[in-house]
């Protein structure tokens, strides 16, 4: 199994990409097959967006009305190298967000042709 890192596209698993698009083979056996494949990563992507962009929109919106977090709770979290402690919950849900918005990108990319045996003269 093929588990090599894509240019922080994800990681390409059995070669498709997870967590960071589709890889369509450059000779597609079957073109109705790879339309409605697109169709529908473009559609998670869409929802992905209004959901990571409602998450963001309400974090903020926590944020800036001071919505603090329950009263002597102490937490900390370390994601990704980023250390978090006691946020309040508009902050949790902004990088939440992010996060989501992030993993469901649309992106498509095209498989590299493998090289053809040489021909005999």
């Amino acid at each position: 199994m093929n588990t090599q890192p894509n240019e922080g596209q994800g990681v390409i698993v059995g070669g498709n990409i997870i967590g960071g698009g589709i890889e369509v083979p450059p000779e597609q056996v079957d073109k109705d097959f790879w339309r409605l494949v697109l169709l529908y990563q473009f559609w998670y992507s869409i929802a992905g967006l209004i959901a990571g962009l409602a998450c963001v929109l309400g974090g903020v919106v926590l944020f800036l009305n001071g919505i603090d977090g329950l009263p002597g709770s102490q937490w900390t979290a370390d994601v990704f190298g980023l250390k978090i402690s006691d946020a309040a919950p508009g902050v949790v849900l902004f990088l939440i967000g992010l996060a989501v918005t992030e993993i469901t990108r649309f992106t498509v990319r095209l498989a590299p042709r493998k090289p053809s045996p040489p021909q005999k003269p």
